[in-house]
């Protein structure tokens, strides 16, 4: 045995680059969603980019190690810590036997990803380890992980390749999880769509609906009028094709989309923008810029250039092998870069500039920790002369959302009011439901008490650390 799953997560699988060559049969290509951040999960432990990894979507999950493995995480924010103490993202880790790896909630975007020295021993199903779980084939079982779920590692590895971070700018990371620019290229069959559509398609916002998955994107925005008049016959998708159905309302197909469709299709999104399109959370915002297939085959070649240029930073000569354990903390002492105030000052203005809301970095020399998100202050009531004495209130607790999604106030069958204010609730109780990526998740009261205030209602958005409602506390809570 190498991994135990402890905590699945919200959807947790196993993805690699995917299952091609297989469309014509009916089968999707499934894979990782974000193949950039794929990618460097397997270079930053010295794989070749086909070895499957972790994926996972919106909640992170919880792992036990049997056996020693380096690892790397990537993608979103995971806020990762192993046997409870923070580690670094986009760095290669060493863990021991009996170690235990936790994640948490996704900050930064919808995925992200873990990469296993040498790899993970799961069969392979028509030439991929890729989980398709709407097929029921590759992964483990064909479905996503569970608690109990045990992966072997096809090597160990005792040993660590001693290495900093990748070097990679705050503007590659800003412009994975922060911009709002996703490049396509526009069909040359523009028959189903008449003049100027494409001018209007670029001038519109678009932002990402609950209604995302695996297999696709729905956006919200101004609707794309096709020429109804013009008849689509079936054709074979490309990932990151812009379909556009009745409605208007755009539609991105991902790594799970089906092999045909008779949607016209605007554009194709940019196979280097196809990692921002699937890390954009619900209710972000998108403008979509035309650019020509030149253009597009420029970017992904100078992409593979920073992939090139990324590989020889990490095999560089002068990096050793350390036979002995490795700790996270002796990692941490290692990591001797040197950082001055003009470069903090640096961080801080870049940080402050985008949209990232969390970032944090620490080493023996320096910490930085940045935090934009909205504190909940409680002002002291005073009385009526206004002095500053707090007035005695009943003790509250607020519960938050954990998950950006869309809330409901009602269950998913039927039409059946979870709670009011004033009822009274226990803890395990369900008190509402977040559907994230087309999967409801209910929310669960972690306390005894009586519902004094509910600050959300039905099918609204939520995101991370918003106030659902407050309790007040039985007095043996």
């Amino acid at each position: 045995m190498g991994i135990q799953v402890t905590r699945s997560g919200m959807q947790t699988t196993i993805q690699d680059q995917g299952r091609s060559g297989y469309q014509r049969y009916g089968f999707s290509v499934s894979g990782a969603m974000d193949q950039f951040s794929y990618r460097l999960a397997n270079l930053l432990v010295g794989n070749t980019h086909n070895e499957a990894v972790i994926e996972m979507a919106v909640q992170g999950g919880s792992f036990s190690f049997s056996e020693p493995t380096t690892l790397a995480i990537t993608g979103a924010d995971c806020s990762p810590r192993l046997n409870g103490v923070p580690i670094t993202m986009y760095q290669a880790v060493h863990v021991e036997a009996g170690d235990e790896l936790t994640t948490d909630l996704l900050k930064s975007g919808m995925f992200s990803y873990v990469g296993f020295f040498g790899g993970l021993k799961i069969p392979e199903v028509m030439g991929s380890q890729s989980t398709s779980t709407r097929y029921g084939i590759g992964g483990l079982e064909g479905r996503a992980l569970k608690s109990g779920d045990t992966i072997q590692f096809k090597t160990i590895s005792n040993t660590l390749i001693e290495s900093q971070s990748l070097i990679m700018s705050l503007e590659i990371l800003s412009d994975l999880f922060d911009s709002e620019i996703i490049r396509y290229v526009p069909t040359e069959d523009d028959t189903h769509f008449e003049e100027g559509t494409q001018e209007l398609f670029c001038q519109n916002d678009y932002s990402v609906s609950v209604k995302a998955d695996r297999m696709g994107y729905r956006l919200e925005g101004q609707a794309v009028e096709p020429d109804h008049q013009q008849e689509s016959l079936s054709e074979a998708t490309v990932l990151g094709d812009i379909q556009i159905p009745p409605d208007g309302k755009p539609i991105v197909l991902l790594a799970d989309r089906q092999t045909t469709g008779g949607y016209p299709v605007i554009g194709t999104i940019c196979s280097v923008d196809i990692p921002k399109m699937v890390q954009c959370r619900p209710g972000k915002k998108i403008t979509f810029v035309s650019i020509p297939l030149k253009e597009a085959q420029d970017l992904l070649a100078e992409q593979e250039e920073l992939f090139s240029q990324w590989a020889a930073q990490l095999t560089d000569p002068e990096r050793k092998e350390v036979s002995e354990k490795v700790s996270n903390d002796k990692l941490k002492q290692d990591n001797h870069i040197e950082w001055n105030p003009d470069q903090i000052k640096d961080v801080i203005r870049r940080v402050d500039k985008s949209k990232l809301t969390y970032f944090s970095y620490e080493s023996n020399l320096v910490k930085v920790k940045l935090d934009k998100r909205q504190p909940q202050l409680e002002m002291p009531e005073t009385d009526r002369l206004g002095e500053n004495t707090p007035v005695e209130k009943p003790d509250t607790e607020l519960m938050q959302s954990t998950l950006v999604g869309v809330y409901f106030t009602h269950s998913e069958r039927g039409n059946q009011l979870y709670i009011k204010e004033g009822d009274h609730v226990v803890v395990g109780q369900v008190v509402g439901r977040i559907e994230a990526l087309k999967i409801s998740n209910d929310v669960i009261a972690f306390t005894n008490g009586i519902v004094r205030s509910i600050y959300v209602e039905n099918d609204q958005m939520v995101e991370y650390g918003m106030p659902l409602m407050e309790v007040e506390l039985d007095s043996e809570s």
